[in-house]
């Protein structure tokens, strides 16, 4: 069982701190590539000693040479933090309905594992190095010029419509041979009753919903979000409910 876990392309991590209400804007000047709403959790992953905000299908490690930036906060009680993409785009994060607490805990995260700053505030020095099992890769961008970049996507799309092509042909293949056709008065006096069974036994459901349960409870009773706590205690697992994220998205921040 721990070969499997060690080579699963998945890992798991504590929900430290989860916010209802969230927003995502990624940003470049007045063009916007991306923008999602919904909760925001910061999870922790012992295994890398890292945190890595997650809002839907939207993950962001925190690395330590990262610099993130906290806006003014008005009296409408957002809060709002700008972070850095790839290729000069920014990311706007909002939270709202937030207690206090919660809000002192996420911002003590990210001091001890950014270099973040109150808009206002003198940046905090920090030497340009490693955070703990930083796993970036970099990849040399090709200098292409427009006909390049046209003539690569051209081929790209060429290669996609010979794939669905194939697949349209393969998928209607023989629908109109007479041995294809389907006997209609045959299906409609067929019991299918009969021979339906269920791949699952009532257990499966029980066990399911109370793991689900337990998870909504760990989330609801978690100390976190109304204490404000130093920040061993934010990365303690027991209490708190877990989620699992590809590896992949623990290691990259730039997409």
């Amino acid at each position: 069982m721990e070969s499997l876990l060690h080579h699963s392309n998945k890992v798991q991590g504590v929900e430290s701190l989860y916010f209802e209400d969230a927003q995502i804007l990624k940003f470049k000047h007045d063009r916007i590539s991306y923008a999602s709403a919904g909760p925001l959790s910061v999870l922790y992953f012992k295994e890398y000693d890292r945190f890595v905000l997650k809002l839907n299908d939207w993950k962001f490690p925190l690395i330590k040479r990262l610099p993130i930036l906290g806006m003014d906060h008005n009296k409408t009680g957002l809060k709002t933090y700008i972070l850095p993409a790839a290729n000069g785009f920014l990311y706007k994060l909002t939270i709202d309905h937030s207690t206090p607490q919660a809000m002192l805990n996420f911002e003590s995260i990210l001091r001890s594992n950014s270099c973040f700053a109150i808009r206002g505030e003198e940046a905090p020095f920090r030497k340009i190095g490693d955070s703990p099992n930083d796993k970036l890769t970099r990849k040399k961008s090709k200098e292409t010029g427009p006909i390049e970049i046209f003539e690569q996507t051209l081929k790209t799309g060429v290669e996609k419509a010979k794939v669905a092509g194939k697949t349209l042909t393969s998928g209607t293949l023989g629908l109109n041979s007479r041995k294809q056709k389907l006997d209609l008065k045959k299906l409609r006096n067929k019991n299918f009753k009969k021979k339906a069974h269920s791949s699952f036994n009532q257990d499966f459901f029980n066990q399911a919903r109370k793991e689900t349960q337990d998870f909504l409870d760990k989330r609801e009773n978690n100390i976190n979000l109304v204490q404000t706590q130093p920040l061993y205690h934010l990365k303690r697992g027991p209490d708190l409910p877990t989620i699992s994220i590809f590896r992949e998205d623990v290691r990259i921040f730039l997409k």
